[in-house]
């Protein structure tokens, strides 16, 4: 795992679940929650819960477009997550997005690095900034995903990374929600292959498939599984 997300690209995970267990996960006020994986120069980030959503059944499809977004935020909250104003903007890999004052950004018209996104401060403060896309949670505005502090004068290198953990929890989490800790079993799906990837979770048996893309996440390993080094 951990390859680059081709620009664009449609990804689908196809999720099966036992009649009983959609009615005790909904019974439990349980959530789907999403978390995506970036590639960054910095070890200082946090990943947040992309999604949530309590729109399963039985056949479950979540589908959605890699097409890349970066946001800058005029603050961090104390658990790492983005705070303040926020404005957020398409960017592509090669491309540079500069953070002015405010957290107000803009796509410079020199190029950057080839293989990533460019968050350059132009601002006299501190702020933070990360990735973001759209999630198949029916909404239809890019959410971030990761959280990185983006100091003044300094430079930030994102990539997004095809790789999705998902884990059913009861606690009250929201989309923006830093997740340093799993928020209940969790498997990780390496979405950037051909074709849709396929899981199992039964209440009772936990998460289950036979496609070689998915792995377990480890209960202290959900940053090492999403925040990824790009050296």
């Amino acid at each position: 795992m951990g390859t680059s997300a081709a620009v664009g690209a449609s990804h689908t995970i196809d999720l099966r679940l036992p009649a009983a267990t959609v009615r005790a996960l909904t019974a439990g006020g349980f959530r789907l929650c999403l978390m995506h994986a970036v590639r960054c120069d910095t070890a200082d980030g946090v990943p947040l819960v992309w999604a949530t959503t309590s729109a399963y059944a039985p056949t479950t499809e979540l589908t959605w477009s890699a097409v890349p977004y970066g946001y800058a935020a005029t603050g961090r909250r104390t658990d790492g997550s983005p705070g303040g104003a926020r404005d957020v903007r398409q960017v592509a890999p090669g491309q540079v997005l500069d953070v002015a004052a405010n957290a107000l950004t803009s796509i410079d018209p020199l190029p950057g690095d080839p293989r990533l996104v460019t968050v350059r401060s132009t601002g006299p403060t501190a702020m933070a900034c990360g990735a973001a896309e759209v999630p198949p949670d029916g909404a239809e505005v890019p959410a971030p995903y990761c959280c990185f502090p983006l100091y003044a004068g300094t430079f930030v290198f994102l990539a997004p990374v095809p790789r999705v953990a998902l884990a059913f929890t009861a606690l009250p989490l929201a989309a923006g929600t830093a997740v340093n800790h799993l928020p209940g079993p969790a498997v990780l799906a390496d979405v950037g292959g051909i074709g849709p990837v396929s899981l199992m979770f039964d209440i009772d048996k936990g998460w289950s498939w036979s496609d070689p893309r998915v792995g377990t996440v480890p209960l202290n390993g959900l940053s090492r599984a999403l925040i990824l080094p790009s050296g």
